[in-house]
């Protein structure tokens, strides 16, 4: 009997990376990364983001020497993909935030505008 092929979802995954021996653990830096993950259900997606983030695991010398680890710290959400054909401008994540998250998001991306007030 055929599996069947499942819905898509949109996965957000965080990564850490660390330099050893210059960095310590204080100075890491961080990937939010989203991914897309096709499952059966909400439960599948899940198991497969973990899965993808644990493979995604990689360490490698840089051009000083130093040994630069990548490591998989959490599936940090799943969202079914409403859409079902994955064309130009298809909706791959979203997540609600109050105005203090969107203040920091246009901060950290470097936008003067504030979000409009209600």
């Amino acid at each position: 009997m055929k599996k069947p092929v499942g819905s898509w979802f949109g996965a957000r995954l965080l990564f850490e990376c660390v330099v050893y021996p210059d960095t310590d653990a204080d100075d890491a830096t961080f990937e939010d990364r989203i991914i897309l993950v096709q499952a059966v259900d909400e439960e599948e997606a899940e198991r497969k983001a973990t899965s993808a983030g644990k493979k995604a695991e990689h360490s490698y010398k840089n051009q000083f020497g130093d040994t630069v680890v990548w490591t998989f710290r959490e599936m940090l959400d799943v969202v079914p993909m409403y859409d079902s054909d994955l064309v130009h401008g298809t909706e791959i994540y979203s997540s609600l935030i109050d105005r203090n998250e969107a203040e920091e998001l246009l901060h950290r991306f470097g936008k003067v505008s504030t979000p409009p007030s209600p």
